[in-house]
Parts: C-alpha cells; structure tokens; sequence
C-alpha cells in the first residue's frame, strides 16, 4: 500500500514535468523577443546544352551556395517580422516585412516568407515559457536547391 501511495504521485509529477516544454510550446507566447540567426543551403542547375541537331548535348551543373544571416522579432501574438536580413549569395532578402506565425508544439510555422514556407523548431524554453533556440527549416526556396536549415538564438 505504501509502494503505491508513492508511486502515483511520484507519476503525476514526472508526467507534469515531460509535458512542460509541451504547454511552453504550445501557443505563439512561447515566441517572443528578437532572434539573431543564420541560414545555409545549396542549389543545384543543371542544364543541357547543345551546338547542333542530332549532337549529344552536354550538360553543364552548377552548385551555388545560398546563406544568409539577420535578426526576427516575434511579438508573442503571433506577428512576426525580419528586421535585418543579409544574403551572403546575392538577391533580396525578407526584411522590413511582417509575417503571421502559428505554433503547434514544439513547431512553429510561417506559412509563406518570400513565397517559401518556414518551418521553426522551438527549444531551450527559459523560465518564462519562451524558446531561446531555434532551429529554422525553409522547404521550398524557389530554386532546385536543398531547404534552407539554420539556427537562431534569442537575442
């Protein structure tokens, strides 16, 4: 009898602490603050190209890196908004622009930055209830390229 009065509770409060980082993650408050973070990738082109009819054609492939850094305020209630945003390969970048984000878990997502959907991964939760790192995943960058991945961490 005693093993069990023991037991239960030793169980509820195990299950409480697993479903923490759950309830952080839970709802857009658990983003919140400003994000330095970087990103990196690789796109690859290949093209056949051809001098005459009935040549074989060569095919010539070139790899390009694509990375990037900058900062994103999350306001908590989720908006979104890339305050700085630096691309090391060439081309614009999303900053200056607000975007709506939802969180799932321990997953938040923006549906569409620049037409690419952004997948966060929320971790390290301070005592506040809110992610201090991030893992950032871009899926379809509009190129034949690899997604995106990077790291953010709460400023």
């Amino acid at each position: 009898m005693k093993l069990i009065r023991f037991t239960v509770p030793l169980f509820a409060v195990s299950l409480f602490a697993l479903s923490m980082p759950m309830a952080f993650g839970a709802n857009v408050h658990a983003l919140k603050g400003t994000y330095a973070f970087e990103l990196t990738g690789i796109s690859v082109d290949s093209q056949g190209q051809s001098d005459c009819d009935g040549c074989a054609a060569s095919v010539v492939t070139k790899v390009k890196w694509n990375a990037g850094y900058g900062e994103i305020t999350f306001d908590g209630a989720g908006h979104a908004t890339f305050t700085k945003f630096v691309s090391l390969s060439g081309g614009g970048g999303p900053a200056g622009h607000t975007y709506a984000y939802s969180v799932s878990g321990n997953v938040a997502n923006i549906a569409s930055v620049l037409g690419s959907p952004v997948a966060i991964q929320l971790g390290a939760y301070n005592s506040s209830g809110v992610a201090t790192v991030l893992l950032f995943v871009v899926t379809d960058t509009g190129q034949s390229s690899s997604p995106l991945l990077g790291l953010g961490t709460l400023q």
